[in-house]
């Protein structure tokens, strides 16, 4: 059974999810080549100041270069995997969309963790109860899209599933071939 069947953005609607797929992964990509620039500007001394920051904790001497280029590695292959999302549903093969649902799966545990440590870390600021909940509408937003992805991913598996024939009850498991006596 299909999960989602339409897909809908605040500024777009689509049919079906098949046909969402192009806007999603545009839209991943996009995002991972965002957030890979501000990797890159808060390594090269960029600011990061502000506590609800994903770099506000990192150490402008070594830690923001590791945690850096591990991020910039994960979207990178969210990027590649935004590519293979879009290839996959073009000559339907599922195994090609997992990388992508799987990015998107540690992106949206990585989102909830985040937004617990701000309201757990820093819950006497009020602006930061504002950031959470926007960040948790982000990551609920992320998840719709996940959903319409795994959509997909049930609608090619339906597709693909083979059908069965129902035999003559003159076929039993312990015959090799049919003999009709009356001929």
């Amino acid at each position: 059974m299909v999960l989602l069947e339409s897909f809908w953005t605040p500024f777009f609607w689509y049919e079906t999810v098949t046909s969402a797929i192009v806007p999603i992964a545009v839209y991943t990509a996009a995002a991972s080549a965002l957030f890979i620039t501000y990797t890159v500007y808060v390594m090269t001394g960029g600011e990061s100041s502000q506590y609800y920051m994903p770099y506000f904790e990192a150490d402008i001497h070594l830690t923001i270069y590791v945690w850096g280029g591990i991020a910039i590695a994960f979207f990178l292959f969210f990027i590649f995997s935004s590519y293979l999302l879009v290839r996959a549903v073009r000559v339907e093969i599922r195994g090609w969309m997992l990388p992508w649902m799987i990015c998107m799966i540690i992106l949206v545990f990585y989102k909830l963790y985040l937004g617990f440590h701000w309201l757990y870390d820093y819950y006497i600021y009020l602006e930061n109860i504002f950031a959470m909940i926007i960040l948790w509408f982000w990551m609920s937003y992320n998840i719709y899209v996940l959903l319409a992805v795994y959509s997909v991913y049930q609608i090619i598996a339906e597709r693909q599933a083979p059908t069965m024939m129902i035999l003559p009850e003159a076929y039993t498991e312990n015959t090799l071939f049919y003999w009709d006596e009356n001929v």
